[in-house]
């Protein structure tokens, strides 16, 4: 195996949306994966037959957000394969053109068109679709405007979109989204036969989680019928189908349905409700009675629902549904990210898969249980795990990276008899007794996780001669929710830990040089690096990423500023300024000596560009060697799912910094 190298990320193939086909032998599902040249995400359907494991490429483009067709032999998926439909969409058209496949192979050919950004199809029977979409209320209205004066109204809306906006809600911007103000999400009837969208839910109405009742004669729906403020605060609504009256099932009142599934004869919900403080990532399970109306508390899984672990080129998971109709399934962050059955009336999670395999998503074929997930460090595959075993069905990465180095496994008990779950991963060119340099890794969240999984970035910095070392400290997830909780104590106990951390992974790799060491982390792992310089000297490198300095500034400038400030912190700048004071990085910058990369995206709405701006600022100030690297129109998640060219800068600025400070 050669080193792995900055780009060697566009060779990791991602798996999503794995269904059933209608045969009942066959599975699909997307591959995506980065191309450099082209900088963009390529994807494509592949056609999996579960008894004989063998995959052949329905598409060779497009795939993504694909339904089944009604007629049960063939695919609908979305894309822009005509240049008029480009431009037309490019000029401020809605528009979303589906094209039908058949699973036997041959061309796709254009099956319908709906005028509207979907963002999911779901079928109703008889060429009629649930269709869940985008609204813009600041849209000027085209009904019945000829072709020229359509065209000049859009232009001159976009032209004023682009020169200035008008925000009158919260929040009026959101990571990945840009300005969301006035933009919503809506519910939809659209018919093949007639061309129409019909309108199930009122244009101010923000809808969230929805699920199709099984008879298919009404939708469930979370969402905010918008009046300024709209975060985390969710009223549950039923509507008839095909567009009849909306009946208020939970009204308004300081809740969140994350995710809604359909058992039986009730509704299960997970998420925190009837104004209970409600953590960032934890989702606790109800019950809707669907014929008494009676919403109660079913339990506390003291985990996360879907897999909190870092995994490379994930495409998003299924934390929740039923399959065959008698079980409910739910993924959890339970270790690394379980597969389990629940019903109603019990009150644990009964474990289905096997432990060696992080779970990120399933669906039932027939008899045989399948999910998308990876065991050890290896990428994400298609597992037959019908009666708790894991066979691999796929090997779309298979030999992908063959030979890297593989984590070691370190935990700890720490000063307060608490253990503490890291792992080690040695230089590809490691020999015994040579010295090396080392970089402790650190997860973002809090409420995120490490595991011994693949890492693209870990593996460049081993390929580059580094130790690299990471942990789970106090406020990570995958232990439950008394281990994750550490609201009002960022940088208290989970510094302390991963102090501690570093202190025995010294001791159990003498091979270490524990003069040349460096620390790098994003989004909160950002926050705790900032923290870590301002707070030891013990450091010779620092790289910090999409982070946080100031906390009282980021409650007014995040999109989950306040929200965050008031559940992670414990308060807002004008109750709590102290706590916020104590918390963040930027006081404590005056004693940082550790030489200090700063990577960060101008659309970071999550962790603005003013937070790297206020810890370049001080750190030049107080006579530290500092260089900022700011990215055009990336967002939080860079690292993950930024332009393939700006992850490569990315990446070579974070192992440059790295090598001109801990190799010289």
């Amino acid at each position: 195996m050669n080193p792995v190298t900055v780009r060697d990320f566009e060779k990791i193939k991602g798996l999503s949306e794995l269904r059933a086909a209608p045969d009942g032998r066959h599975a699909v599902f997307c591959v995506t994966q980065a191309d450099i040249q082209d900088n963009c995400y390529k994807s494509h359907l592949e056609l999996l037959d579960v008894e004989t494991g063998e995959t052949r490429p329905l598409t060779a483009a497009d795939g993504r957000g694909y339904v089944f067709a009604d007629d049960g032999k063939s695919v609908l998926f979305p894309a822009l394969r005509d240049p008029a439909d480009k431009k037309a969409v490019e000029s401020g058209e809605e528009l979303t053109v589906f094209y039908r496949l058949p699973l036997a192979g041959g061309e796709a050919r254009e099956a319908f068109r709906i005028e509207a950004q979907v963002k999911k199809l779901e079928s109703l029977g008889g060429g009629k679709w649930l269709v869940s979409h985008l609204c813009d209320l600041t849209r000027p209205d085209l009904t019945g405007l000829k072709p020229g004066k359509r065209a000049q109204v859009l232009a001159r809306w976009k032209k004023e979109s682009e020169e200035f906006h008008v925000v009158d809600e919260l929040p009026f911007w959101f990571d990945g989204r840009g300005f969301v103000n006035k933009k919503r999400t809506c519910l939809s009837v659209f018919s093949e036969q007639t061309g129409a969208l019909v309108p199930l839910t009122t244009p101010a109405m923000d809808v969230g989680a929805y699920v199709l009742a099984p008879d298919k004669k009404s939708v469930v729906f979370a969402g905010n019928d918008v009046k300024g403020w709209r975060i985390s605060d969710e009223g549950l609504y039923s509507v008839s189908l095909p567009g009849g009256e909306t009946e208020t099932l939970v009204p308004l009142g300081g809740q969140s349905f994350d995710r809604l599934v359909f058992w039986q004869d009730r509704l299960v919900i997970a998420g925190s409700v009837g104004g209970e403080k409600m953590d960032m990532n934890s989702s606790k399970l109800y019950t809707y009675n669907v014929q008494s109306h009676r919403m109660e508390l079913a339990f506390d899984p003291d985990e996360d629902l879907g897999a909190s672990v870092t995994c490379e080129a994930s495409m998003g998971g299924e934390p929740m549904r039923t399959v065959g109709g008698d079980i409910l399934l739910v993924t959890g962050s339970e270790y690394r990210g379980r597969l389990s059955a629940w019903k109603p009336g019990e009150t644990a999670l009964r474990r289905i898969s096997p432990e060696t395999l992080c779970v990120l998503s399933f669906e039932q074929v027939g008899s045989r249980l399948l999910a998308v997930g990876f065991t050890g460090s290896g990428l994400q595959e298609v597992y037959d795990v019908t009666g708790g075993q894991a066979r691999a069905l796929t090997s779309v990465n298979q030999g992908t990276f063959d030979g890297v180095p593989v984590p070691e496994p370190l935990s700890f008990v720490n000063s307060g008899g608490v253990r503490i779950d890291g792992w080690v991963l040695k230089p590809a060119d490691y020999q015994k007794g040579k010295k090396y340099p080392g970089i402790l890794s650190i997860h973002g969240g809090p409420r995120g996780a490490y595991c011994e999984t693949f890492s693209h970035e870990m593996q460049v910095l081993a390929a580059r001669g580094y130790f690299v070392f990471f942990c789970n400290p106090r406020g990570s997830a995958t232990r439950g929710n008394a281990f994750a909780d550490v609201a009002a104590r960022w940088g208290t106990i989970d510094y302390d830990d991963l102090m501690a951390f570093t202190d025995e992974v010294l001791r159990a790799y003498p091979d270490i040089d524990k003069e040349r060491l460096g620390v790098t982390g994003g989004s909160y792992g950002g926050y705790m690096t900032n923290w870590v310089i301002g707070h030891t000297d013990r450091f010779a490198a620092a790289v910090t990423c999409r982070s946080i300095t100031y906390l009282t500034g980021f409650s007014g400038v995040s999109d989950l500023g306040c929200w965050t400030d008031l559940h992670e912190q414990g308060g807002l700048p004008w109750k709590g300024e102290q706590q916020l004071r104590d918390r963040s990085p930027l006081f404590a910058l005056d004693k940082v000596k550790t030489p200090t990369l700063i990577l960060h995206s101008f659309e970071d709405h999550r962790c603005t560009s003013p937070e790297a701006y206020g810890l370049y600022q001080a750190l030049i100030a107080h006579g530290v060697e500092t260089r900022m690297v700011l990215f055009y129109g990336e967002s939080h998640g860079l690292s993950r799912t930024g332009q393939p060219r700006h992850r490569v800068r990315r990446l070579e600025e974070l192992a440059g910094w790295f090598d001109s400070h801990l190799k010289s």
